[in-house]
């Protein structure tokens, strides 16, 4: 009963492990399969010559089975060398250890066809094949006692799996060793049972081996998505940054472009008037980035003053009603208490109005209306600019306050107002400073938004009277935004004769400069968005079209391609005038049927004589 009860726990052993090669293929468990299977024929074998009775009717003096049998021991051993180097992974942490299994894997290649020699020959079959078998795993035994010790320094769970597993044996040979000399229960048992708890820690350590490995998987693969996601993001950032530079760089070269051209016309009575209001946009976009950059450096100080706040916001919105009043836009400033002296830096406070009431105006449609609405809510005061614009997109809204987070190339293609609203220009810094010049003050900001029906933004401060009382005065730092006097999206009089031209183009300034620059050659009419000027540009015919790219509603392109594709405006010659300078650009406009592409800042002369070759 015992000697089925073992050979059964063997073969389960060998099945079990050799399932798990079909399923890892590591070599590991066919080395192991063989040490098991090996190792259960020599303790079968010696349990049976124990047994007289049982011998007698199994190995009935057939000197075979005692060769196969004595193989057995052989392949043993080797299956057991060839198993310690793979499962301990001698290579990696005793490499000379690792050299002399090899060794002794080599060794055995002439061992096995020795041992078949001797055991062909009666004579010395019992005594040689014996020597032979008993040196080797002699060997092996002796020297795998002091790896034992090496292997308790390293402290790993792997190998303590294998210390348990060699000392059950060890311990086992000897206590089968001393009963075999000292009589009473048979030696064999205490083999077989060594030999059995051996083989049992063995797999467990084969499965825990196992076990780390599919975990080193799992982390090799999550730091692996990790990296893949690092490096989508850092992909990412560089084309928000290189979307930020370029966006950048258009806000800098629409304002330069006057600059440079009004420099060539200094007799012209609004002359210096124009370059001082482009200079001042400049010169408060390179103050936002500098803001941005001292509160990354924690070095943007606030200085606070307690004033009346309430006098000082209508002040500020007081500055915004011309340029509502251009647009039509009613600009209402209400307010449910009609003081409020509390601590705030004014400067940080004029950055943050002044911000959202230009995009509240800007993105507003004619006849719309914008309100900034004040009240006293517990210790906080709520400051709300709400407009009936057009509103910004659901999935943008989450973004909105990202830094450089701003207008996607082909979203302007698409004319999406919702983009440019949240763009705040085009640059992706006014909200994002907004947000940190709000919380650096220790408020908060939140928006709401319907996409076609208007925006929200709502900031609360808490309200503080620790600072020394100052009375409003007037702000000399203060640069009101100005606009140009004259009327846009007006066609053209009929009654000049010279050629007509359409000027579509939805910056004032660059409108002004170029009535002045083309205003003696051409008869001129404006429209300020893409639409009108396909609607301008249909009913009058004009002789010439010079557009912008960067528009609402429609883009230069879009105008190109409408206009192109009509029978009754498809000769008309086409310009597009932008601060796009990419070489991809100007490719994609002329793509779309543009006759040339200029870039600003632009050389009059070269504009001159483009319109010439027309």
């Amino acid at each position: 009963m015992f000697t089925l009860f073992f050979i059964g726990c063997f073969v389960m052993m060998t099945l079990y492990n050799l399932l798990f090669y079909s399923l890892v293929k590591d070599r590991t468990y066919i080395y192991y399969c063989i040490y098991i299977f090996c190792n259960a024929i020599y303790i079968t074998f010696a349990w049976l010559r124990v047994d007289d009775a049982v011998r007698d009717r199994i190995l009935p003096n057939n000197e075979v089975y005692f060769d196969f049998f004595a193989l057995s021991t052989t392949f043993a051993m080797v299956g057991y060398v060839a198993f310690i180097k793979s499962f301990l992974n001698l290579k990696v942490i005793f490499p000379k250890w690792d050299r002399f299994y090899t060794f002794m894997l080599y060794v055995a290649i002439p061992i096995v066809p020795f041992v078949v020699l001797v055991l062909s020959l009666d004579a010395l079959k019992n005594e040689y094949a014996t020597l032979s078998m008993f040196l080797y795993m002699l060997i092996n035994v002796f020297a795998s006692l002091p790896l034992i010790f090496f292997l308790i320094r390293t402290r790993q769970a792997t190998n303590n799996f294998f210390i348990a597993g060699f000392s059950c044996l060890v311990l086992g040979a000897l206590l089968a060793a001393l009963t075999r000399f000292s009589g009473g229960i048979s030696y064999i048992y205490f083999l077989a049972v060594g030999s059995l708890l051996e083989i049992l820690l063995f797999s467990m350590g084969l499965a825990y081996k196992q076990m780390l490995i599919e975990k080193e998987r799992q982390y090799a693969v999550i730091e692996l998505e990790k990296e893949q996601l690092q490096a989508a993001h850092l992909k990412a950032l560089n084309q928000i940054k290189t979307r930020f530079y370029t966006n950048i760089t258009h806000e800098f070269r629409t304002p330069l472009t006057v600059i440079q051209g009004m420099t060539e016309q200094q007799e012209h009575p609004k002359a210096m008037q124009l370059i001082r209001r482009n200079s001042a946009k400049l010169l408060n976009l390179i103050n936002q980035l500098l803001d941005l950059s001292k509160l990354d450096a924690g070095s943007l100080k606030i200085n606070y003053k307690q004033i009346e706040v309430v006098s000082y916001i209508q002040y500020i919105s007081e500055s915004y009603q011309s340029l509502a009043e251009k647009k039509y836009i009613r600009l209402t400033v209400y307010s449910e208490e009609e003081e409020l002296w509390m601590d705030v830096d004014e400067e940080k406070l004029r950055q943050i109005i002044s911000n959202l009431l230009s995009n509240a105006i800007k993105f507003t449609d004619e006849n719309g209306k914008v309100v900034v609405h004040l009240a006293k809510k517990e210790n906080q005061l709520l400051i709300k600019v709400k407009d009936n614009g057009i509103g910004i997109e659901e999935r943008a809204l989450e973004h909105i306050f990202d830094r450089f987070y701003q207008i996607d190339n082909t979203t302007i293609q698409q004319g999406n107002p919702a983009q440019l609203y949240h763009a705040g220009g085009g640059t992706g810094v006014g909200l994002a400073l907004v947000k940190e010049l709000v919380e650096l003050l220790d408020g908060a900001i939140a928006v709401q938004s319907t996409l076609g029906k208007g925006t929200t933004f709502e900031v609360q401060f808490p309200i503080k009277q620790v600072a020394a009382r100052e009375e409003l005065t007037a702000r000399e730092y203060y640069i009101k935004p100005s606009i140009l006097v004259e009327e846009f999206d007006t066609p053209a009089s009929s009654e000049n004769i010279l050629p007509s031209l359409l000027l579509i183009e939805d910056n004032p300034d660059v409108i002004f400069y170029m009535q002045g620059l083309l205003e003696k050659r051409y008869q001129i009419s404006v429209a300020t968005n893409g639409e009108k000027g396909i609607e301008l540009a249909l009913a009058d015919l004009p002789d010439l079209i010079v557009s912008d790219v960067m528009m609402p509603k429609k883009n230069g392109f879009e105008v190109v391609e409408t206009l192109k594709q009509d029978e009754r405006t498809s000769h008309i010659p086409i310009v597009l005038l932008t601060a796009k300078a990419t070489q991809q650009d100007k490719i994609e406009g002329l793509k779309y049927g543009a006759d040339a592409y200029l870039m600003k800042p632009f050389d009059k002369k070269e504009l001159f004589i483009k319109k010439k070759n027309f």
